[in-house]
């Protein structure tokens, strides 16, 4: 359904803005990122999705929005740089850079 939809598809068209304002973080937490979306849900549409991207310094970006498919566009968002991520996050990427979080 959303196999083409990739971490770096998504960083791509990820605005400027986002990625500068991006929160700064020295652990990040799965339940931040699903409580992010359970605010926006009612004025946003679209997957949502969380992109992981590891840094030169050993930091992670992470970046969470709503994936318009019919726009291929990123609707809200919000950016991550975090020294590390909780268990359960790290358990949900796996092996991927990109999750498609169920609503």
């Amino acid at each position: 359904m959303w196999g083409w939809l990739t971490a770096a598809f998504v960083i791509s068209i990820v605005a400027p803005t986002v990625l500068n304002g991006a929160i700064k973080l020295a652990y990040l937490a799965f339940q931040r990122l699903l409580n992010w979306f359970h605010t926006k849900r009612a004025t946003n549409k679209g997957l949502a999705v969380i992109v992981r991207q590891k840094l030169k310094k050993g930091d992670y970006r992470v970046i969470q929005g709503f994936f318009n498919q019919e726009t291929n566009r990123l609707g809200a968002a919000q950016a991550y740089i975090a020294e590390k991520l909780d268990d359960s996050l790290v358990s949900a990427f796996g092996h991927k850079d990109l999750i498609v979080v169920q609503n």
